[in-house]
């Protein structure tokens, strides 16, 4: 009923990565921030996705850049840490 609603589609990446759908998540992450290009939260859960993909620079950008706008997300610096593992640097 409100496709273009700030933060539905933040919500609807996080039901899908609950349900083990990767690529719809990041779809609707991606979906948020075209909407609403300052959701930090679903920048850093575009990052975390990026972890689980092994691309640790792409999920080191996104993280550091979601910190940016909201300098407390919840494990960040263990995420962080995770991104350096997949070759971030």
């Amino acid at each position: 009923m409100a496709p273009t609603q700030p933060g539905l589609h933040e919500e609807l990446g996080s039901e899908y990565r609950s349900a083990g759908k990767p690529q719809e998540a990041e779809a609707e992450f991606q979906r948020e921030l075209e909407i609403d290009p300052f959701n930090a939260l679903a920048r850093y859960k575009l990052g975390v996705l990026a972890i689980e993909r092994g691309d640790g620079t792409r999920a080191k950008e996104l993280i550091e850049a979601a910190l940016k706008q909201k300098p407390v997300l919840r494990h960040s610096d263990y995420n962080l840490g995770r991104a350096e593992c997949f070759g971030a640097g």
